[in-house]
C-alpha cells in the first residue's frame, strides 16, 4: 500500500513540476522540450493514476506545439504566422494552466 500512495505522490510532483516547466516555456521554448523528454521518461510512473491524463496532455502539447509552431514560423513570410504562432501561445497557455489547476485538485486531465 504505501508503495501504491509513494508513486501516486511521485507522479503528482514530476505533474506539477512538468506544467511549471511548461509556463516557464512561455519566454523561452528550450524547457518545454526538456519537460517532454522527462514526461516520455516518467510517463510509467503516472499509469494507473489520476495523473496519465496528464502526461497524455503534457506530449501532445509538445507535439502539436512543435509543428503548428515550425509552420507558424514558416508562414510568418506571408505575415499570417504572427496570428498562428499567438493563437498557439494561447492554447498552450490554456492547456497548462487548465492542467496545473486540475493537478493540483488531484483530478485527471480529461
Amino acid at each position: 500500500m504505501a508503495g501504491a500512495v509513494d508513486r501516486v505522490g511521485a507522479a503528482r510532483s514530476w505533474t506539477l513540476l512538468l506544467y511549471g516547466l511548461y509556463l516557464l516555456a512561455a519566454f523561452t521554448a528550450f524547457p518545454m522540450l526538456f519537460a517532454a523528454i522527462l514526461a516520455y521518461w516518467k510517463r510509467g510512473l503516472a499509469r494507473g493514476t489520476v495523473y496519465e491524463s496528464h502526461f497524455d496532455n503534457l506530449i501532445l502539447v509538445f507535439w502539436v506545439s512543435l509543428v503548428v509552431g515550425l509552420l507558424g514560423l514558416v508562414l510568418t513570410l506571408v505575415l499570417i504566422g504572427w496570428a498562428v504562432l499567438g493563437l498557439l501561445f494561447l492554447w498552450v497557455l490554456w492547456r497548462s494552466v487548465r492542467g496545473l489547476f486540475r493537478a493540483l485538485d488531484g483530478r485527471p486531465y480529461r
